[in-house]
């Protein structure tokens, strides 16, 4: 793929076209072009995203963008790798949010293969080993992977509702988080060469080698035999200088850690002897910090591993109340810059349909490992859930109304919410009876109702029911000889035994498509042929069935002509001003007087099938009429 740059800001400096990845013999030469247009800097984002050729839909949200190209360079390294399953994860993911920033592009580069994605409905054996895969840390025994059922797995996965639907595909986030590996500063460790940097360094002094790198600003003070000197901040380097400093004996205590990093409260000291003949540079000291550990608590249904939104919980730490939290629409609480301690999660609040779960968890979180996680799962509560199919698509339908019954008597309505579900709960043990009485438009009610023997306990009851999409027909109307399409044809659709009856006309394709239509068999009766053109076949009946969708051809031939020549077989040419009269045997009160032409000849168009008689009534000139 390639992108063409700009500087925004001297359009008449011109564009740039870059290809990528950048090729590493090709990256000099880029480099150049775009300080031409005085762009390309290392860590700004300067470069105006013209368009994209050749790249995934999903970038063209960075045209018209300003982007650093070294960011750009490495998210087009990553997509370049990919397979198309791994692009499609990328593709459906960033459809979710209107707007990415490349730092959050390149992260998500990294964390997308944690997503499930389906753009297929006829593979879905292949989706639901796919999905299990995924939900297993990628891999399985052998053994294990043979003996799963995926398209149970994928059914079950839909069914959940958790999806949406992109241009890409139908995605499943998983409980996908997003992990920083990325921060704006220093790209993530990435296999896509041999080798990232090799480096070779020489001393011919013994001790220790320290590489400065930049850190976040820290505030200190330094004190020197005890009483207070100065209080220094660090740089963007991550480094202080106190200037002027006399021999003594000096300690540092750090009094504010950078933003996301634990305080270092030890006190670091060192005696400075300016005058000493053996030291040839200023003295240092190093104070370090540790990265503020962060907390992510996932809730997840128990038997299907979906993350569950709208659960709240108590964190304790070292038995102190810090707060509640409410899982989002991922199932997660994110906790960021954590003091080190015990933490003691309580769950206190559970998602309507689900049993709390009283179990809590403790933790201990220790500064310098950044990552800790805790998962909660809940079952739902016993009841009843009824869910509601397309039976080609197996999409979950939404709107379908239904009458429950238990012991033969009506308990309640129920209508199927987004995900095509209905949850009952709490249910007396029974007998109970499930009709469907309304269904989304589009679609033919399911009249088949379902019968289930519901027993004392903590079992859930599934009952499933599959919905087609109302039938259709269309019709098309073409010449019977050429084949084209023939617009203005007028027919009449009447339901056999029903009350459907209604005229339509072919458009500029020839056709006329119907669509949700009751099951049953239809009279087509075509009214009226287009101009030029007969009737060939007036009716036909056609059933059809629901989910079917019939197409039926019918032609027509256009209305014959008849060319009338006149002919002198002496002189061996033909005869114009002879005048005839023509007419159809089965009416002969009408008729038709032609001359011939110049060319000895007349044609009459669009006649009706029939049989003719053709007579002359005066000869052309110098000749006599023969009768």
């Amino acid at each position: 793929m390639e992108a063409i740059l700009c500087n925004r800001n001297h359009p008449e400096f011109g564009c740039v076209t870059i290809p990528l990845p950048i090729p590493d013999e090709e990256y000099g030469k880029c480099m150049e072009l775009l300080e031409a247009l005085e762009i390309g800097s290392v860590s700004g984002h300067d470069c105006y995203v013209d368009q994209f050729s050749d790249a995934p839909p999903s970038l063209d949200m960075l045209e018209g963008t300003m982007i650093n190209v070294d960011e750009l360079d490495f998210l087009a390294r990553s997509l370049d790798r990919y397979t198309a399953e791994e692009l499609a994860k990328f593709q459906c993911m960033t459809a979710t949010r209107e707007h990415w920033d490349m730092q959050t592009l390149i992260n998500l580069s990294f964390s997308c293969e944690q997503a499930t994605v389906i753009t297929d409905f006829s593979k879905l054996e292949e989706v639901g080993r796919s999905h299990y895969l995924t939900m297993h840390g990628g891999g399985v025994p052998e053994e294990e992977y043979n003996q799963l059922n995926g398209i149970g797995i994928a059914r079950s996965l839909i069914a959940d509702g958790g999806g949406r639907i992109t241009p890409y595909g139908v995605v499943f986030e998983n409980a996908m988080r997003i992990e920083p590996l990325y921060e704006g500063h220093s790209f993530p460790p990435y296999a896509d060469k041999a080798y990232l940097m090799e480096f070779t360094v020489e001393t011919d002094r013994e001790g220790e080698l320290t590489f400065f790198l930049p850190q976040p600003e820290k505030r200190l003070e330094v004190y020197r035999d005890g009483q207070l000197v100065t209080t220094v901040t660090t740089n963007d380097n991550g480094v202080a200088t106190v200037p002027g400093v006399t021999e003594g004996y000096y300690t540092v205590i750090e009094t504010v850690a950078p933003a996301g990093y634990v305080l270092d409260s030890t006190e670091h000291g060192i005696y400075v002897n300016p005058y000493d003949p053996a030291t040839s540079a200023d003295p240092q000291l190093t104070v370090t910090n540790s990265a503020k550990p962060y907390l992510t608590i996932r809730k997840l249904d128990a038997e299907t591993q979906q993350p569950l939104s709208d659960t709240t919980f108590e964190v304790y730490r070292d038995s102190a109340l810090i707060g509640s939290y409410t899982t989002d629409r991922n199932g997660e609480i994110f906790l960021n810059d954590l003091q080190p301690g015990t933490y003691f999660v309580k769950e206190v609040a559970v998602k309507e349909g689900y049993v709390l779960d009283n179990t809590p968890q403790q933790i201990e979180i220790k500064a310098g490992k950044e990552d800790y996680s805790l998962i909660f799962t809940n079952n739902r509560k016993p009841g009843l859930k009824i869910v509601k199919y397309d039976e080609q698509t197996m999409q979950p339908l939404s709107d379908t109304t239904f009458e429950v019954y238990r012991d033969a008597e009506l308990i309640g309505t129920y209508t199927t919410d987004s995900k095509g579900e209905i949850w009952l709960y709490d249910f007396r043990p029974g007998t109970y009876f499930v009709k469907e009485i309304a269904v989304k438009p589009g679609y033919v009610v399911n009249s088949t109702p379902q019968e289930i023997e519901i027993e004392a306990g903590n079992q859930n009851y599934t009952l499933v029911f599959l919905n087609l999409l109302k039938p259709g027909i269309r019709l098309v109307k073409i010449d019977s000889e050429t084949k084209e399409p023939l617009p203005n044809a007028r027919f009449r659709v009447s339901l056999i035994g029903g009350t459907y009856s209604k005229e339509f006309t072919t458009d500029a394709s020839g056709e006329i498509d119907l669509t949700d239509l009751e099951p049953g068999s239809y009279l087509c009766e075509e009214l009226t042929a287009p101009e030029h053109y007969l009737i060939d076949d007036a009716q036909r009946t056609i059933r059809i069935n629901a989910g079917e969708n019939a197409q039926f051809v019918f032609t027509n031939s256009r209305k014959p002509s008849l060319t009338v020549v006149k002919y002198d077989p002496n002189l061996d040419k033909r005869l114009p001003g002879a005048t005839f009269r023509v007419s159809k045997i089965e009416d002969g009160s009408h008729y038709l007087d032609r001359i011939t032409d110049v060319n000895g000849s007349f044609t009459i168009e669009d006649l009706e099938p029939g049989v003719y008689s053709v007579m002359e009534m005066d000869a052309p000139t110098r000749y006599v009429l023969v009768k």
